[in-house]
């Protein structure tokens, strides 16, 4: 691809724009009323980066499939998923007024469990390469190992972490937690027909793009407790 060709991509429009939203949605998140307001707004403008930038990256001759296209999807993935051990996390500390952020601890001690799907799908593309010769088998391992981790958080961490918090809290963080489940269990399915040669993989593969892209933010926000959003 030549400099022109890179050019009118207006790639360089969106990786800009990208970081100078990135920048002031943190500094104007940091002065909303609550943690859960500040949140969201952050939130939005991942999800719009995440959309504006695969779609671009998607038109680029000689990107689809490439390390880059992987790298990218796979930075968008785990935002995302840092986004649900966040608030999990983050609400089931006791302690902490609404307005608070909660410290570099909480937010590193969110992103430890993000970072298990993406060291364990690396190990198995290196351990047998040649079942990866597809994104979707990259996607398939990424998907599996979340639904382990999600089911560990219903079945185990949940129940116990959220005791001391309130019962409309504890609801919340359970409806939270299912949103995870359904999208990541959705994909998996999808992306088994994908590797098996269904094509209405594909079609299936729109419902939990769906619950991640525009479903997600509104149900933490719609189930939310009153408090927390007022």
């Amino acid at each position: 691809m030549g400099y022109e060709q890179i050019y009118w991509t207006y790639l360089h429009h969106v990786i800009a724009g990208a970081f100078a939203a990135a920048a002031m949605a943190v500094v104007v998140a940091r002065r909303l009323p609550s943690f859960l307001h500040g949140l969201t707004f952050i939130l939005l403008g991942l999800t719009m980066a995440d959309a504006v930038t695969s779609g671009v990256l998607n038109k680029i001759d000689g990107v689809q499939g490439s390390a880059l296209h992987t790298a990218g999807i796979f930075f968008f993935v785990v935002a995302g998923d840092w986004r649900f051990f966040l608030v999990t996390r983050r609400y089931t500390r006791e302690g902490l007024d609404r307005a608070s952020w909660g410290g570099p601890r909480l937010w590193l001690e969110a992103l430890a469990p993000v970072l298990a799907p993406v060291l364990i799908t690396g190990a198995m593309q290196a351990a047998i390469p040649e079942w990866y010769g597809s994104l979707h088998a990259q996607f398939l391992t990424y998907e599996l190992v979340m639904i382990a981790l999600v089911l560990g958080v219903i079945l185990v961490w949940l129940p116990k972490a959220s005791e001391g918090v309130t019962p409309a809290v504890r609801r919340w963080l359970r409806i939270v937690t299912y949103v995870e489940l359904s999208h990541y269990v959705l994909w998996a399915l999808s992306d088994v027909l994908i590797l098996s040669g269904v094509e209405f993989g594909y079609l299936l593969r729109l419902a939990p793009d769906i619950i991640y892209y525009a479903l997600w933010i509104p149900a933490l926000w719609v189930f939310a407790p009153k408090e927390e959003v007022a």
